[in-house]
């Protein structure tokens, strides 16, 4: 646990760091995390025996960012279509084409390429102000992880499912939640002594439902551990295991905050 409190320091002040970099470097950095999780999920289906489809999905990455400054917040849905037509494309060649294969790879494309996509355009508002919002995206879920790790280690005594995630409890999933909505005002507070950002009641409704997609990403990730038989995506991260391990529910909390900007800014 003392291993995984420090890894989640460490990231966090890197996390700080990048908020205040330029525009630029968060996007290349984006960028780079969007390959990093799309190789990790798609290797985790070739070690169970699975020949997932690559080409799509690297290819989105290329063109995250000069879809970005094509389209601005408008290229996460045609980055997606984008994904499903080439991922069909690649079904329709095969000489043995095979679902599993292109769930795979669609799977990394809603998980990790869209939600990296969403970030480049989040980034962009003016009001409130994008980079506030792309630190909320990340802070909300890991203060629940940090929240539910905490809890469900002292107090966590009822499974949530055992076949999917034996460590998780009902206990520490409601930590979670409160963490993640904790963390939400902190930030709507501390944001707001600076710029103008959501009033209070919306980062409490964006921590409520930020938290509870953080989990759902969480379970999303187990899913797919658990069908590939491996323990983590990687091993980069000390006690935390690789980037998917250590993002997976950020990249969930994203399509939150997104369509929050969407609808309200």
């Amino acid at each position: 646990m003392l291993k995984r409190l420090v890894t989640g320091l460490v990231s966090a002040g890197i996390l700080v760091l990048f908020m205040f970099a330029p525009s630029s470097w968060l996007r290349l950095a984006l960028m780079l995390v969007a390959v990093w999780g799309v190789t990790e999920t798609l290797d985790a289906f070739t070690i169970v025996g699975h020949e997932p489809i690559r080409w799509p999905g690297f290819i989105a990455c290329a063109l995250m960012i000069p879809s970005f400054l094509l389209l601005g917040t408008r290229a996460p849905l045609p980055m997606l279509a984008l994904i499903l037509m080439l991922t069909t494309l690649n079904i329709a060649i095969r000489a043995k084409p095979s679902w599993i294969d292109a769930a795979a790879a669609l799977y990394a494309a809603f998980t990790v390429i869209v939600p990296m996509q969403m970030m480049l355009a989040i980034d962009t508002l003016a009001d409130p102000p994008g980079r506030w919002m792309v630190f909320a995206a990340f802070a909300i879920p890991l203060m629940g992880d940090v929240c539910a790790l905490y809890i469900g280690h002292t107090w966590g005594r009822r499974r949530l499912n055992p076949a999917l995630s034996p460590n998780k409890t009902w206990e520490g999933a409601a930590g979670g939640l409160f963490g993640s909505v904790a963390g939400a005002v902190l930030l709507g507070y501390f944001g707001a002594r600076y710029a103008p950002v959501p009033k209070l009641s919306h980062w409490i409704a964006l921590g409520l439902v930020g938290g509870i997609a953080g989990q759902l990403g969480d379970f999303s990730a187990s899913l797919v551990k658990r069908w590939c038989g491996v323990k983590d995506f990687g091993v980069v991260f000390p006690g935390h295991g690789g980037i998917m391990d250590r993002f997976d529910s950020v990249l969930f909390t994203t399509y939150v905050i997104y369509c929050y900007c969407i609808i309200f800014v």
